[in-house]
Order: structure tokens, then sequence, then C-alpha cells
């Protein structure tokens, strides 16, 4: 099979099902979201943090390309064949582990301003991508019909990348920059 279609060439892409659409179709702009969403976490894993939470984030990568594959699929109002209790499990589990970091952190009184340590850094890009590919999948939320645990679990990701990169501050020893708004 040949990597290259040429379909791109001008201005299309073929989703799973087969349509040809504009490159910047609403589907392809979260998948491209997404995409980046997904490489930032694997730098996120590339990045010597934790071995147990590595596990976690390929779980959370496998997850997001499941979203992607939902995504480029034009079902029009079709129910799509989507698994929404395997999604409460994925949220539920990104829960619990913000609910145990949350309680070795210092309690939350301002805004962070994202940095520290390289790896706080890295951490937030992952949390700001997955925040423009929640914007991104509200977004095409509006134009058709999407399993709304799609939703839930990119919104849930981005406070699990957030409380992570508290944690990452807290192994690093990397003071937390606090946002005081000046009078």
């Amino acid at each position: 099979m040949k990597i290259y279609t040429k379909t791109g060439d001008r201005g299309k892409t073929m989703l799973l099902d087969g349509n040809v659409v504009d490159k910047n179709d609403a589907r392809i702009e979260v998948n491209g979201c997404l995409d980046e969403l997904n490489t930032r976490i694997g730098l996120l894993r590339d990045s010597d943090m934790d071995p147990e939470i590595n596990l976690e984030f390929i779980a959370l990568q496998k997850a997001i390309f499941e979203i992607s594959a939902t995504l480029a699929v034009d079902r029009s109002g079709e129910s799509a064949r989507f698994d929404a209790a395997q999604w409460d499990i994925l949220v539920e589990a990104m829960e619990n582990r913000i609910d145990q970091w949350t309680e070795v952190l210092p309690p939350l009184t301002h805004f962070i301003i994202p940095g520290g340590h390289p790896k706080v850094g890295l951490v937030h890009l992952a949390r700001t991508c997955c925040r423009t590919a929640e914007r991104r999948l509200v977004g095409l939320d509006q134009l058709a019909e999407i399993p709304w645990q799609t939703v839930v679990f990119i919104n849930r990701l981005s406070d699990y990348l957030f409380v992570w990169a508290r944690m990452v501050s807290l192994r690093e020893g990397a003071d937390e920059t606090l946002w005081i708004s000046n009078p």
C-alpha cells in the first residue's frame, strides 16, 4: 500500500468510510488536534517521568486513537457503534488518579503559571493541546452528532494533565509560580 494518494494535493482527504472531504472539514480539524495531542503525550512518555504513568499514557493514547477513528466516519445521524461503558471506565480511572494526586498536592489557591521545570512545561503543552482538541470537538458536536462521552473524556484528560503537571512539579522540586492579579 502506498502512503501517498495525491488526494491531498487538491485539498481533499478521505474518511475511513470512503467519503472525501475538504482538509479543513471539522472532522479533519478535530483529528488533527487529537493527533497533535497524542504526539505530545508520546513525548511525555519519552521524557522519563514515571513508568507507571507511562502505562496510563499508552492507554490514553489508544483511547485518543479510538476517538479519531470514530470521528473519521461520517455517520450522518446513524447511531455509532460506540461502547459508552468503556469511556465511563476511562473517565472514572482518570478521576481516581486525579483524586489520588490531589491528596498529596498542596491546596490550589491561585491560578498556576505554567513552567518551573522542562518536564512540567511538556505536560502543560500536552494539556493546552488537549484544550484545543476539546474546543474543536465541541465545535464538531454542533455540526454533527458525535458520542458525548468523547467530550467528557477529553475534558477530563485536560484535568488529568493539569494535576499531573502539578505532581511533576512536586516530584522535581520545582516551585509553582502562582498568578496573583495586580491590584
